[in-house]
């Protein structure tokens, strides 16, 4: 199939790119000590402070940096939000400012950002570009292989996308162009690309995987448009076709302003044969990293 992502899928990028390199933060004010700490005429110790608003839900903590400047200055500070990670994480929170830790905990930015990666609601988020054989179908569950394995990808859904004997291939495009503190956040800390999908076979059929994605960035100074890709490819020939194994990439190196990932798959039988022989695929993730040993 070769290098079927930038055959297939057009690259045309946002007509009107809004950059967010010019993003500031306010510093800290200054303030009296006492001043925002001061409860009916009782001395609150600022740490009791942080310790009241950590019972907040992260996501309305931001209206309460209204209150006075000494609030503003905690709710706005790397230390709170830090804590506020640990208290609502498992992972470790690493070294970032209090808005990396507010994203991560107010937005969707840093879950799985593929739709639909079993199935489960038939195409829906999917374009399909190739349907050739007897069409890309459903199995829930997987006929002829192993059951899809334990795994969090399939904690609600059962299903896969399996391909016929022609090539059969679909992508969804991810934009982010309208996140526009998680654009600032990937172009400053360039967190790693995480991408994965799992893949088998039939126990009677060999068949072959593709997957491909392209990271791809709005128009710079100059009006070009950046991006980079890759690919992999799965032979599923071997007796252990059958087996659900994982096909991974990482991106670490991407152009700046990123605002479009383009995830794509494909698939088809190696034999030949009519009906849905070809190869499976389920579980597809897209996803920022915090820390690269995440993966």
């Amino acid at each position: 199939m070769g290098n079927f992502l930038e055959n297939n899928i057009s690259t045309n990028m946002v007509d009107k790119f809004d950059s967010v390199r010019d993003f500031k933060f306010m510093d800290a004010f200054s303030v009296q000590e006492a001043i925002g700490l001061c409860f009916n005429d009782i001395y609150i110790p600022e740490e009791i402070l942080f310790k009241i608003l950590s019972f907040l839900e992260p996501k309305l903590l931001l209206k309460y940096s209204q209150v006075c400047k000494k609030w503003c200055n905690v709710i706005k500070s790397d230390i709170f939000w830090k804590d506020m990670f640990r208290l609502n994480s498992d992972e470790n929170p690493g070294n970032f400012p209090w808005y990396v830790y507010y994203c991560y905990l107010t937005t969707k930015n840093f879950n799985n950002l593929l739709k639909n990666g079993n199935g489960a609601k038939e195409f829906k988020h999917w374009k399909i570009k190739h349907n050739g054989g007897d069409k890309i179908d459903i199995e829930k569950p997987p006929i002829g292989s192993k059951p899809l394995p334990d795994e969090p990808e399939f904690v609600k859904d059962k299903s896969c996308f399996v391909t016929s004997y022609q090539k059969g291939s679909k992508y969804q495009e991810i934009d982010i162009t309208n996140k526009r503190l998680l654009r600032f956040i990937i172009n400053k800390f360039k967190f790693p690309v995480y991408v994965s999908e799992w893949t088998a076979g039939r126990f009677d059929c060999s068949s072959v995987y593709y997957l491909a994605t392209r990271l791809e960035s709005g128009e710079d100074e100059s009006g070009l448009v950046g991006h980079e890709s890759g690919t992999k490819e799965v032979r599923l020939i071997d007796i252990d076709r059958v087996e659900w194994r994982k096909v991974e990439l990482i991106f670490t190196k991407y152009p700046d302003n990123l605002v479009k990932i383009i995830f794509q798959h494909a698939g088809r039988d190696g034999q030949f044969w009519s009906g849905h022989y070809g190869a499976k695929m389920s579980g597809g993730v897209v996803k920022f990293l915090l820390h690269p040993k995440e993966i």
